[in-house]
C-alpha cells in the first residue's frame, strides 16, 4: 500500500474542497446542502422519477459543468505533491467518453466466433445421433424388472416431493435475501465483520478434519489460510467501514432498479437451457465415440462449456456495471439518466461489447480447459505424467484466479466506457498500478462477506429440507437438493451485490469530483470513510 495510499480527511477537505452544492433548477425539492448530513439514507432512497423530473431547458444550469483542459491531464488517482489526500480531479476525456451513444461494436471477431461455438455443438449433437453407439446398452431381465416394480409405483410421490423441494428451497431463499438485504442497509460494518469471523470458524473447523483424517499437507495450506486472513482483518479492519459504505449504497440502488434481479435470473433459465444442450451432447457422445476422437470431442465440449457458462455470467455482471455507473456518472447530471438504464447496459452487453465480453471469457475458458486436461494427466499410471499434471495444474490455478479477478474490473470500465477489451484492459491495469492495494482489501472483504452469507443461507436452507424429508420420506437426499438450490438461488442475488460494490469502487477511483458534484452527501462519506491509519 505505501505512504501514498494513507487518507486524510482534514487536508483533503482544505485542498480539493468540491464547488458548494445548490440545487438544480429542474429539482423540484431542495437536496441537502454539503455541510448538512441527510436525516436518513443515503439521500437516494426516493425514486429516480422524483429525484430528477422533467428538466426545465430555458433556465441556466447552477453548478458548474468542469470542462476538460491540458491541466486535468494527469495521472489516474494521482497524489498532489506533498498531499496524502484523494486528487478529486475529473478525467482528461470528457464526459461524454463515457457511455457513447452509438459506440461500434468492439471485438467483433470474437462476438461471431462465440455463436459459431455453439452451432458447432449442436452440430456436434446432431453428427452424434446419426451414428452408432459403440457400447452395450443394459437391458434388464424380468427379474431385474421385477426388483424395480416397486420404485414405478413412487415416481409420482418422488416428483412432487422435488416439486415441494423445490417451492421450498425458492420461498426460504427469497426470504434469507430480503433479511440480508436489510442487515446490509442497515448494519454493513456488523454483518462483514461478523461474516469474516464466522468464515474464520469454518477455516478452523475444517482445519480439526483434516488433522483428524491425518491429511498433513492440507492441515500445512489451512493453518496458513487462517493466519493470512487474520493478520489481514487485524490490519486493515479500519477499511471495514468504507466496504460498508459502498455496499450500503448497493443495497439502496438494487431496491431502487430491481430489473438487476431480473437480470440476473434470467441468466440463471439460459444457464439452465444451455446445461441442458450440452449434457446432451456430451452424453451422446460417450455412446458413440471412442479412443482419441473421444478425446477431442470432450475437451472441446468441456472447452464450449467453460466459454458459453463464463459469458453469461459476465453479461449480468456487465449489465449491473453498466446500471450502477450510469447512476454515479449520470443521475443529477446535465446528462441525466435514461428511462430504464437496466436495459439499457443489458443491450450494449449484448451487442457492441458482447464481442469484448466474449474475448475475455475466451481466455479464462482456455486456461480452464488446459486445467480439465492437467487433471487427466494427474489421474494417470504414470508418475511423471502425474508430476507434470501437477505442476500445471498448480500454475493455471494461479492464472485462472488472476485472469479472473482482472476480467471482473475490466468489464466495469467496458460497461462505462465501451471499449475494446484490450484498450480497457489499460485503464483497469492503471487502476491496479495506483490503488491495488485499496482494491484488494475492498474486494476481499466484500467477497469473504457474499460468499459466506451465501453458504450460511444454504446450510440453513438444507436443515429444513433435511427435516422435511426425514419426516416424511425417511431420507437424507432432500436436504442435500435443498442446500444447492437455495445456495444457488441466494449466490445469484449476491453477486449481483457484489457486482454493484466493485462497480462503485471503480467509478470513486477513477471520477470521485462528478461525485461531489452530483452528490454531495455521499461523497462526504465516501471520503470520511476511505481512510487507512
Amino acid at each position: 500500500m505505501g505512504q501514498g495510499d494513507e487518507r486524510s480527511p482534514k487536508m483533503e477537505s482544505q485542498q480539493y474542497q468540491p464547488q458548494p452544492y445548490q440545487p438544480m433548477v429542474y429539482q423540484q425539492q431542495q437536496p441537502y446542502p454539503v455541510q448538512q448530513q441527510p436525516q436518513q439514507g443515503y439521500g437516494y432512497n426516493q425514486t429516480y422519477q422524483q429525484q430528477q423530473p422533467q428538466p426545465q431547458p430555458q433556465q441556466p444550469m447552477m453548478y458548474q459543468q468542469v470542462q476538460p483542459n491540458d491541466n486535468m491531464k494527469q495521472p489516474l488517482l494521482s497524489q498532489q505533491p506533498g498531499g496524502n489526500g484523494i486528487y478529486v480531479s475529473p478525467f482528461a476525456e470528457p464526459q461524454g467518453s463515457k457511455f457513447p451513444e452509438k459506440p461500434p461494436y468492439r471485438d467483433l471477431m470474437f462476438h461471431i466466433l462465440f455463436y459459431l461455438n455453439i452451432v458447432g455443438v449442436i452440430l456436434l449433437y446432431i453428427v452424434s445421433l446419426s451414428k452408432d453407439v459403440l457400447v452395450y446398452e443394459y437391458i434388464n431381465s424380468s427379474e431385474s424388472s421385477d426388483s424395480y416394480s416397486t420404485t414405478y409405483d413412487t415416481s409420482a410421490d418422488y416428483s412432487m416431493t422435488i416439486l415441494g423441494l423445490c417451492a421450498l428451497s425458492v420461498c426460504y431463499s427469497l426470504a434469507f435475501i430480503f433479511v440480508w438485504m436489510k442487515l446490509a442497509s442497515k448494519y454493513p460494518k456488523q454483518l462483514i465483520t461478523w461474516t469474516f469471523i464466522g468464515n474464520f470458524i469454518l477455516c478452523g473447523i475444517i482445519l480439526v478434519l483434516y488433522i483428524v483424517f491425518f491429511n498433513l499437507v492440507m492441515v500445512v495450506i489451512m493453518a496458513i489460510v487462517m493466519v493470512v486472513n487474520l493478520l489481514f482483518f487485524f490490519m486493515w479492519r479500519k477499511r471495514i467501514e468504507f466496504t460498508g459504505t459502498l455496499l450500503t449504497n448497493t443495497t439502496h440502488l438494487l431496491s431502487n432498479f430491481p430489473g438487476a434481479y431480473r437480470v440476473a435470473y434470467g441468466s440463471l433459465v439460459v444457464s439452465l437451457t444451455w446445461f441442458t444442450l450440452w449434457g446432451l451432447a456430451f452424453q451422446r457422445s460417450i455412446l458413440v465415440y471412442e479412443g482419441y476422437t473421444f478425446y477431442g470431442v470432450s475437451i472441446y465440449l468441456v472447452f464450449s462449456l467453460y466459454w458459453v457458462g463464463n459469458v453469461i455470467k459476465n453479461v449480468v455482471h456487465t449489465t449491473v456495471a453498466g446500471l450502477f455507473s450510469s447512476w454515479y456518472f449520470l443521475a443529477g447530471n446535465q446528462m441525466g439518466m435514461p428511462s430504464n438504464p437496466t436495459m439499457g447496459a443489458l443491450k450494449r452487453s449484448m451487442t457492441t461489447s458482447f464481442g469484448s465480453i466474449a474475448f475475455g471469457s475466451l481466455l479464462l475458458a482456455i486456461i480452464s480447459t488446459l486445467r480439465y486436461i492437467s487433471n487427466m494427466l494427474q489421474n494417470s499410471k504414470n508418475g511423471i505424467l502425474v508430476l507434470i499434471g501437477c505442476f500445471f495444474n498448480c500454475i493455471l490455478a494461479i492464472m485462472q484466479s488472476v485472469l479472473a479477478f482482472f476480467n471482473t474490473y475490466n468489464f466495469a470500465m467496458i460497461a462505462i466506457y465501451g471499449e475494446s477489451y484490450c484498450d480497457s484492459g489499460k485503464r483497469t491495469v492503471e487502476l491496479f498500478t495506483h490503488r491495488l492495494g485499496s482494491l484488494l482489501v475492498n474486494d476481499d472483504f466484500i467477497s469473504v462477506c457474499l460468499s459466506f452469507s451465501a453458504l450460511l443461507g444454504g446450510a440453513v436452507g438444507g436443515i429444513f429440507g433435511l427435516i422435511a424429508t426425514k419426516i416424511i420420506y425417511d431420507s437424507l437426499l432432500g436436504g442435500v437438493f435443498v442446500f444447492f438450490v437455495c445456495f444457488i438461488v441466494i449466490l445469484m442475488a449476491l453477486e449481483i451485490v457484489y457486482s454493484g460494490v466493485v462497480t462503485l469502487f471503480v467509478c470513486f477511483m477513477m471520477d470521485p469530483n462528478i461525485l461531489a458534484q452530483t452528490k454531495p452527501e455521499i461523497y462526504k462519506l465516501y471520503i470520511s470513510t476511505y481512510k487507512i491509519k
